[in-house]
């Protein structure tokens, strides 16, 4: 490989990693902002007993789901190549979409179950 390949890759691991730590703030701040409104919506729901206020609050623990697993999967993402992973660690990032999009797939589900039992 030419040095100005390998000049190349090297700059660009490193925007990827400024990238991937300015992504990881964010999504911590958005799980401060989903767990308050969480709480609160499903603390109000149960007190007023709001069904909407409740499935409003289950929705945003779903939110709250996914920002973990994005999380997780941005830190294992990070992860240089090694002998099994030749091309790096980079299918943790589609994973923990893959689980945020599933959670909020069963959460919408309950959702709509509890609403027609009710």
């Amino acid at each position: 490989m030419s040095q100005l390949n390998k000049l190349k890759q090297s700059k660009l691991a490193i925007k990827t990693g400024e990238n991937a730590s300015q992504a990881r703030k964010m999504l911590f701040v958005n799980l401060l902002v989903y767990v308050i409104i969480s709480l609160a919506e499903l603390e109000i729901g149960t007190l007023d007993h709001s069904v909407a206020l409740m499935a409003d609050g289950e929705n945003n623990f779903t939110g709250i789901v996914s920002v973990l697993s994005l999380i997780v999967g941005l830190t294992f993402s990070k992860r240089p190549s090694d002998d099994y992973h030749v091309e790096g660690h980079w299918q943790y990032e589609n994973l923990a979409v893959f689980l945020a999009g599933l959670t909020m797939f069963i959460v919408g589900l309950s959702c709509l179950w509890n609403g027609g039992v009710n």
